[in-house]
């Protein structure tokens, strides 16, 4: 009987295994597609998405016709490294510090490169958001990079929006506000990170958005190291403007 021939290794290489994400307990307001949601202020829960998915909202859709209406939806242009896709965060988690409210916050897809343009969006409402596309007009569209602002900002306005932009540039259009926020964060930072500024301006802008709701956030999200002076910039820009102006 022929001796048995041990069979050679295969040269095929082992299969990858996709990683898995941490099982966690959500809040039944808190949505698990993969998009970023907050609700009611629960930091630890949030979720970070490569991209945004495409659903509906069949949970209510009574809600749909009211949600259409009051949904505030902001549009952040800067680029890797300026911090846009932390300050749509914060902005979803500041929102969220009232009782009731939803948010989602999500980048676009995307390699993010430090100095490379990159945008990312905020929803803020009342009720649960089914909607996770990107947006294509805003009512609030915030460049942390003047450079940025196009020839065709206008587009991304929805009507009666508003364009944010961090600049010294004087712009002679009611529709756009402006805020040193490279100036401000240097003069307290020690150097030009602008998101924090621009969140204090969305703070006068934005109706129901409070300076506190943006305190509590930057408390239960930054590092304990930055929060002291990351909530100093938020309060530079609103004594600057004083009442500051609201839509």
């Amino acid at each position: 009987m022929p001796a048995s021939r041990s069979r050679p290794p295969s040269s095929r290489p082992p299969p990858r295994l996709r990683p898995q994400a941490p099982r966690v307990s959500f809040p039944e307001r808190i949505a698990t597609d993969g998009s970023c949601a907050v609700t009611s202020g629960i930091l630890e829960n949030m979720q970070i998405a490569a991209r945004p998915s495409r659903l509906s909202d069949k949970s209510d859709g009574r809600a749909a016709a009211w949600m259409e209406e009051k949904l505030i939806e902001v549009l952040w242009h800067g680029r890797g490294g300026q911090g846009a896709f932390t300050a749509s965060r914060l902005l979803g988690a500041a929102w969220c510090m009232e009782e009731g409210r939803h948010a989602l916050a999500f980048p676009s897809f995307g390699p993010e490169r430090r100095g490379a343009p990159m945008c990312a969006y905020t929803k803020l409402a009342n009720a649960p958001i089914g909607d996770r596309s990107e947006l294509a007009r805003a009512d609030f569209v915030v460049y942390l990079d003047d450079t940025l602002v196009g020839g065709d900002w206008e587009a991304e306005l929805k009507p009666n929006g508003r364009a944010l932009v961090n600049t010294v540039r004087h712009f002679d259009d009611a529709r756009v506000v402006t805020v040193d926020a490279d100036g401000i964060s240097s003069a307290i930072l020690g150097r030009a990170i602008p998101n924090t500024a621009l969140l204090g301006a969305l703070c006068a802008l934005v109706d129901g958005l409070t300076r506190d709701d943006m305190a509590q956030s930057i408390q239960g999200y930054m590092p304990q190291k930055l929060v002291a002076r990351n909530i100093d910039v938020v309060d530079a820009v609103l004594e600057s403007w004083g009442q500051g102006v609201r839509l």
